[in-house]
């Protein structure tokens, strides 16, 4: 839904649903593939993702914002690397005065 104008201004189509079923649609053909990247593919793909520290918390971030700002659906998230690698992190924690990550990061 979020690259829908993406494919639209390129002339590209994942599908019809005036043409074809919607469960035709869901169940395969290209719409399928551009929605079902899975963890295993974008870690092959893109080493960058696959390597850092921070990937068993942001799985590569959203695919439409990769896609949209690097033009690679396999890219990485900018967004989520900034996050992640400015500290943005422990300065969110940081205001919440006794919370605990159940799932720490680091050396937490």
């Amino acid at each position: 839904m979020q690259l829908s104008g993406f494919y639209d201004a390129r002339k590209e189509f994942l599908g019809n649903i005036k043409t074809e079923d919607l469960q035709t649609l869901l169940q395969g053909g290209k719409y399928l593939d551009e929605v079902c990247t899975t963890i295993k593919t974008l870690t092959e793909n893109n080493p960058k993702c696959g390597g850092c520290e921070y990937f068993r918390y942001c799985v590569g971030g959203c695919r439409a914002l990769a896609f949209g700002l690097t033009g690679d659906k396999l890219g990485s998230d900018p967004a989520k690397c900034a996050f992640f690698k400015m500290d943005y992190y422990e300065k969110i924690t940081a205001l919440f005065d006794g919370w605990k990550n159940l799932a720490p990061i680091g050396s937490e």
